[in-house]
């Protein structure tokens, strides 16, 4: 009859037979890591630790997600309000510098004065016609009134080309006329 309780392979594999088989450093440093892992486990309850996100134009309530977008970037010159405050429909919560948006503005401001000038003008030069082309036309863009000028005086040019091939046109027929000269081939 056996008078053990576990067979002897059983024995082999459990921690009584492991344990003195182990040197007394590998379980000094084997009891340590324990412990240091049993202390941090009872100590979380007491550590705290403040977690803060940061976004961009995003502002959040205790009970809902407000989004606050811009409609226009700059740097943030003043602002309204504060944590935890009430806010009301069309209250201004943030001053931006708007130095970049009015310069934009006096720009689009000049361009816009400057295509009205340059629509008046095309309404004063479709205005003329064949018999006031040299009359006292006023324009307000200096382009349109150097277009004007240069077609003037390139139309004068014609005329007074015409006019010499006139004269001598009709010379050249009184002279035929008179029998000086030969007619044309």
């Amino acid at each position: 009859m056996q008078k053990q309780l576990f067979p002897s392979d059983i024995i082999q594999s459990t921690v009584e037979a492991y344990l003195p088989k182990v040197a007394v450093r590998s379980q000094l440093i084997y009891t340590l890591i324990l412990l240091s892992i049993f202390g941090i486990l009872v100590s979380l309850p007491f550590i705290f630790i403040d977690i803060s996100v940061q976004c961009n134009g995003i502002i959040r309530t205790v009970s809902e997600k407000t989004e606050i977008k811009s409609l226009i970037s700059g740097t943030v010159k003043a602002v309204n309000v504060s944590e935890n405050q009430n806010v009301t429909q069309n209250s201004t919560l943030f001053v931006v510098a708007t130095d970049d948006i009015d310069t934009k503005l006096n720009a689009n401001d000049f361009q816009k004065q400057e295509k009205n000038d340059f629509v008046n003008d095309l309404d004063v030069l479709t205005q003329i016609g064949k018999n006031n082309i040299f009359g006292n036309h006023y324009t307000q863009t200096p382009i349109y009134a150097q277009q004007l000028n240069t077609f003037r005086s390139q139309l004068q040019e014609n005329i007074f080309h015409q006019q010499k091939i006139k004269k001598e046109l009709d010379a050249d027929r009184y002279l035929y006329k008179e029998k000086v000269i030969a007619p044309p081939r």
